[in-house]
């Protein structure tokens, strides 16, 4: 009970800064809005049917395609920039220093920051998807127990990276080399807007080196062709390891960080 009332006050905290905002609220969520009708416009002038052979193994519709990769790309860079942006904050606040004194390990600290950014990112993610089902008329055949595994294993992953971020961002206090190389290198190989085919034959080894890879092939099989666990067994696996390597790296990369601000005296500069 302590750590549920615990989470629901960083929860309402997040939320009360959010909504204190109102024409950043506005603007965000306006762009939002804009994002989902330029990647439709745009889907529907490449293919005027919609449906390109390419696409077959994701039911062929661009518009689905585009979509599903689209607010694929933008969960992952909100969820990790989360990670670094709330700690600059906290930082910049002067309030990170009296919140490390809470009775809790700084993992857990870190992810109680990011509750309310993840909330909102999945919440606004699903509320896209029900907008573009209306305004472009997107055939989804969602499998409930295989998004929900993708989902938990892909934002266990992502934690990983992000509590790793949060410990670079702690000795270098501008700049998140671990933020902007994994969601440029997730644009370019993980299949976002365009099919692994296309990418070129010598750069394929880094698709399967990427978490984000396996996770978006599940998420269009599960959102748009019903497909069951069994069928992205493959991609469950691989997220699975992929969680078991970045959570315990990312706690150690965040405790080395941390380790070395307290050292040096810097823990609330920036």
């Amino acid at each position: 009970m302590r750590s549920l009332y615990r989470a629901w006050w960083f929860l309402r905290r997040g939320f009360l800064l959010w909504a204190g905002y109102r024409t950043a609220l506005l603007l965000s969520l306006t762009g939002s809005l804009v994002s989902l009708v330029q990647f439709g416009w745009t889907a529907r002038f490449v293919a005027a049917d919609h449906i390109l052979p390419a696409l077959a193994p994701y039911g062929g519709d661009l518009v689905a395609y585009f979509l599903v990769g689209s607010a694929f790309a933008a969960f992952v860079s909100v969820t990790l920039n989360a990670f670094s942006e709330h700690v600059r904050a906290e930082i910049q606040m002067g309030t990170l220093e009296s919140l490390i004194l809470a009775d809790m390990p700084l993992p857990l600290l870190i992810l109680h920051l990011v509750l309310w950014p993840f909330c909102y990112t999945l919440t606004n993610t699903t509320a896209l998807f029900l907008l573009a089902v209306l305004l472009f008329r997107v055939s989804l055949d969602v499998h409930p127990l295989s998004l929900a595994l993708l989902l938990i294993l892909t934002s266990l992953t992502l934690t990983g990276v992000g509590l790793a971020s949060a410990g670079i961002l702690l000795v270098t206090k501008r700049g998140d080399p671990i933020h902007w190389v994994f969601t440029a290198l997730t644009g370019l190989f993980a299949g976002v807007f365009y099919p692994l085919e296309s990418v070129p034959a010598a750069a394929r080894p880094i698709s399967s080196l990427l978490p984000t890879t396996y996770a978006l092939h599940g998420l269009r099989l599960a959102l748009l062709r019903h497909a069951p666990p069994t069928e992205i067994l493959s991609d469950l696996m691989a997220l699975g390891i992929f969680c078991l390597v970045a959570l315990p790296a990312g706690c150690l990369i965040l405790h080395l960080g941390w380790a070395w601000a307290r050292k040096t005296g810097t823990l609330a500069e920036y």
